[in-house]
């Protein structure tokens, strides 16, 4: 088995994922991982959270 550093591991795994039709997310604060978390939740259960009930399940 052949070794590969961490930052080719994840391009590779990125492109991979993208291929298939995942959209990559720019992530570089809270509030936009919290917002990329909430819509992605309410896309795949087909409903919308109040920030109450979204913080419940945090």
């Amino acid at each position: 088995m052949t070794t590969q550093s961490q930052q080719i591991l994840e391009d590779d795994s990125v492109a991979r994922l993208t291929a298939i039709g995942y959209a990559k997310v720019d992530v570089t604060e809270e509030t936009s991982i919290l917002a990329n978390l909430t819509a992605r939740l309410e896309a795949c259960n087909s409903f919308s959270m109040t920030a109450r009930e979204f913080n419940k399940l945090l």
